[in-house]
């Protein structure tokens, strides 16, 4: 849920010392965002980024967006520090103040502030039985130099979102039928038949019919006047200078690449990171049990192990709801931060000594308790492996900096050409002529070029260049004589799109009512006819659709005899949904609770999305783009 994480993040103590500076990012309906809220956000953001690229590498960006969160730290921190405004804002104008009474009972749950306040109330002032420890609180507080108001402030702020947030939920109703059409689509098996129309057989038959000029150049104006089609774009041409770190003569002392070595020993040399390994016990919470009946359960299986901890593993036999390991006495193999769920992450690396057992943690899979068993320290890559790289580096940087600064006086005139090559040994070639939509570095930059004759430069990994733009040519239309053949074989591609096009809205129409294996013969059109296939079934779905079946278009078909039709590339297909297997109330009952949690998410998330966007549109949002721009 966007909505619900946004509003569980927010500022921590340096943000709460440094929020009374006149700095601010933004201000909304004329109250404003401090820039250190911003800046401690963005910097939160980042945090979880690269989290979740260890995690999940290259699906990391699918995941953010999935979520509704940019992949961008300043733009979510922006973005989400203007929604908590807006929320608090609404809260405040519907007159939701938390009373001192309703603060103090959700700040002795343990369980409330594991979920809402994790950012702002560390884990070692928890009282396992009364929530925040005061007198730890306050000692917290002094050594942070955070004054009790400003704490009981954040408090009210995030009770009050938490409390507007409760009331859209409660507006949020899933019907059982809605459960069940999401059931029927998700589980329930469905055959298909599905007609084929190739397009090579179209352009064949397209082919057959002649074409004379007259029609080629009607056609060619025709594409001309609706989209430049047969325009040739601008091109350029260049000369470019190639420089490196070797004819530069760079070098690096050898104390200052120690130096960098030990600066960055940590952030960039580390060899295997920490690690630690722990024993677990989970307790899940289902329909039948609440989170709060398992958290309590918790509670008391955590004071007698913390009585006897050497007992824990045999707990863990007994208790323990994690099929994969309560038989090996809850042991997990050795793990390295950013592995498992964040609380529990963050829970094993704050143990301090083996046999400590944690306090009860609330992840997504229940309530847990954890014992450290064993912990293995960060490990560095040794000065002599990483000496040639870090050498490398530090030339390369020292050599870009030179160079930018010499180059920019071979543009502005203030050194020849000639000398800044004689000087350096650079290697020319020319450029031959390019468009706009070629990507490569030098052509980027031979685009940024104003006129004829000038120069640029630009820096890409280890070397530099030097461009000069030496011809332009521009944007013309080249002789219909010239473009015949392209021409004639467009005007076919088009043609053959058409004929299998009415093809298609003929079968379409005719499946209604005749068989369709009459119209594959009809139509020429190959039938197949897939084994019945679940939309839960991510094997068999990838498998079908490298196949190069229309899958999505298969599953947008609900109801038994519909007919709908798509394209994949250029071929057509005309789709038929012959069967959906019976209804499985059995299976239903197993899946529903999931099924309607899942429905309930995405509804929310629309339903949140929704109101923090309308109210978007009626604020009046000035950003300080000068800050927003520059913020690191």
């Amino acid at each position: 849920l966007v909505i619900l994480a946004l509003a569980g993040v927010f500022s921590i103590p340096q943000l709460i010392r440094d929020m009374h500076t006149s700095d601010w990012i933004a201000q909304i309906n004329g109250s404003r965002v401090s820039y250190a809220e911003f800046i401690f956000r963005a910097r939160s953001q980042e945090a979880r980024i690269q989290m979740l690229r260890q995690q999940y590498g290259q699906l990391a960006d699918m995941l953010l967006q999935s979520l509704g969160a940019s992949a961008d730290p300043r733009i979510f921190a922006l973005e989400s520090l203007i929604r908590d405004e807006l929320l608090i804002q609404v809260a405040r104008s519907m007159k939701l103040r938390v009373s001192p009474a309703f603060v103090t009972e959700k700040l002795a749950s343990p369980l409330f502030i594991q979920q809402e306040l994790s950012d702002l109330v560390p884990m070692f002032v928890l009282d396992p039985y009364h929530g925040i420890n005061t007198q730890a609180l306050r000692a917290y507080l002094q050594r942070m130099r955070i004054s009790m108001s400003d704490f009981e402030r954040k408090v009210d702020q995030v009770l009050e979102r938490r409390t507007l947030l409760d009331i859209l939920d409660g507006a949020l109703y899933i019907p059982d039928f809605v459960v069940k059409e999401r059931y029927q689509e998700e589980y329930l098996a469905k055959s298909y038949s599905l007609l084929h129309f190739n397009f090579g057989n179209y352009r064949t038959k397209a082919q057959q019919a002649p074409v004379g000029d007259e029609q080629l150049k009607e056609f060619f104006e025709q594409k001309n006047n609706a989209s430049k089609q047969y325009w040739m774009p601008e091109q350029r041409a260049g000369k470019i200078w190639e420089f490196g770190t070797g004819s530069y003569g760079v070098a690096v002392d050898e104390d200052i690449i120690t130096s960098y070595y030990h600066e960055h020993k940590k952030s960039e040399f580390l060899e295997e990171g920490s690690q630690v390994q722990i024993r677990h016990i989970l307790l899940k919470a289902d329909h039948d049990t609440s989170m709060q009946s398992v958290y309590e359960k918790a509670q008391k299986l955590r004071a007698e192990l913390v009585n006897s901890p050497a007992i824990f593993a045999e707990k863990a036999r007994e208790v323990s709801q994690d099929e994969a390991t309560a038989q090996q006495g809850g042991l997990m193999p050795f793990f390295s931060r950013g592995t498992h769920h964040k609380a529990l992450d963050r829970a094993a690396f704050l143990l301090q000594n083996d046999g400590d057992i944690s306090e009860v943690i609330v992840t997504d899979a229940g309530a847990e308790i954890i014992q450290r068993v064993s912990k293995k320290s960060a490990t560095y890559k040794p000065l002599k492996s990483v000496y040639k790289d870090i050498e490398k580096k530090l030339k390369s940087k020292k050599f870009k900096e030179q160079f930018a600064q010499e180059a920019q006086k071979a543009v502005s005139g203030e050194l020849s050409v000639d000398q800044l090559v004689k000087k350096t040994a650079g290697s020319a070639r020319d450029i031959a002529l390019v468009s706009r939509d070629d990507s490569s570095a030098h052509n980027k930059a031979l685009f940024k070029i104003k006129q004829q004759g000038d120069y640029g430069f630009y820096v890409d990994g280890d070397k530099g260049y030097l461009i000069q733009l030496v011809t332009l040519t521009k944007p013309y239309l080249p002789s219909f004589e010239s473009l015949k053949d392209v021409i004639s074989q467009d005007y076919y591609q088009e043609k053959a799109s058409e004929l299998l096009q009415q093809d298609m809205e003929r079968a379409k129409e005719l499946a209604k009512t005749d068989d369709i294996a009459h119209l594959a013969k009809k139509f020429s059109a190959p039938l197949k006819t897939p084994s019945a296939i679940k939309k839960s079934d991510a094997e068999e779905v990838a498998r079908l659709q490298k196949e190069g079946l229309p899958v999505d278009a298969m599953f947008s078909i609900s109801a038994q005899g519909d007919i709908a039709e798509a394209k994949v590339d250029l071929d057509g297909f005309i789709i038929r949904l012959d069967a959906i297997a019976p209804f499985d109330n059995d299976e239903f009952a197993h899946e529903k609770d999931k099924l309607k949690k899942q429905l309930q998410s995405e509804y929310r998330r629309l339903l949140g999305a929704g109101f923090v966007a309308s109210l978007s549109r009626n604020a009046t949002i000035k950003v300080n783009e000068s800050l927003l721009t520059t913020a690191k």
